[in-house]
């Protein structure tokens, strides 16, 4: 999934509680506005994507355990 900030790990989490002047804050950045925005779009449709595919596989099991229970 595409972010804005890119995760940070205990150190430097560690490290921005003393970063008063946010020198050790880094962005993504992309090149373009239109390359930027085909970034987010593309992860927004990824996340969509699992979030269609979690509901499927769920649905799934149910009408499966449904049908069983009714035999």
């Amino acid at each position: 999934m595409y972010k804005l900030a890119p995760k940070a790990n205990f150190l430097e989490g560690v490290g921005r509680t003393v970063d008063f002047d946010g020198n050790l804050q880094q962005f993504n950045y992309s090149e373009s506005r239109q390359e930027a925005d085909a970034r987010a779009l593309y992860s927004d449709f990824c996340v969509i994507g699992d979030m269609f595919l979690n509901f499927l596989e769920e649905n799934s099991r149910h009408v499966e355990e449904t049908t069983e229970a009714q035999q």
